[in-house]
């Protein structure tokens, strides 16, 4: 391994930078071929975990200190999750997301199919039962990190759904409250940085339910006695 790229220097501080508090743990994190891309968690204690970028590693820069609710006393590292785990003592653990912030300005990528929601396909169109819940397939994804995803029928919000795997699953409103008897569904997917994209309306008809009731279960069986 050679994380300084094949530079050699005589035995001793090479670089630093100011903390606001001691540094109590730290993890390293990133390539070992050379510097670039790597980060160094610190456990701050009453100071939290503060995030390092050491690729120059002559002038470390401090990129962000995060408030904790206790002493942060030792801190492991998942790279590929972007996630801290802290020990604060007495506080327990803390996973903390330490997915890089968000400014690259691209909004997310969202598409929906409404196709395998329809109650009637020997219709046209698209229909859907009152009251009945629909599940749209969906496709959903960005370049850094989702935040929420937003599933307006007929221009009220549904469904806000904040975490993968944003199934975005809602009952269809009853006939009596809509104005008429379609309604129009969109997906709007907001990034960490803020950035949101709008799909495209779909046009559904809301019917009346026309599914029969179905017997899931007998008591007592049809062989006992009763």
């Amino acid at each position: 391994m050679t994380p300084l790229d094949g530079i050699t220097f005589a035995t001793g501080i090479i670089g630093s930078v100011e903390l606001t508090a001691e540094a109590l743990g730290v993890m390293p994190t990133g390539a070992t071929d050379g510097p670039g891309g790597q980060t160094a968690y610190v456990a701050t204690g009453s100071h939290g975990l503060a995030i390092v970028d050491t690729a120059g590693f002559r002038a470390p820069i401090l990129q962000a200190e995060l408030d904790l609710p206790a002493i942060a006393e030792q801190v492991a590292v998942d790279a590929a999750r972007c996630r801290a785990y802290v020990a604060i003592g007495a506080g327990g653990l803390q996973v903390i997301n330490v997915m890089p912030f968000n400014a690259r300005g691209v909004g997310p990528s969202v598409s929906f199919d409404v196709e395998a929601a329809d109650a009637d396909p020997g219709r046209a169109g698209i229909q859907v039962e009152e009251g009945a819940q629909i599940c749209l397939s969906r496709d959903i994804s960005d370049d850094v990190q989702l935040r929420n995803v937003e599933l307006p029928l007929d221009g009220r919000v549904f469904v806000n759904d904040v975490s993968a795997p944003f199934e975005l699953a809602s009952d269809v409103p009853t006939l009596a409250s809509l104005a008429d008897d379609r309604m129009e569904i969109l997906l709007r997917a907001t990034d960490t940085g803020g950035n949101a994209t709008v799909t495209d309306f779909a046009t559904v008809l809301v019917i009346e339910d026309i599914t029969a009731p179905a017997l899931s279960a007998r008591r007592p069986k049809a062989s006992s006695l009763c």
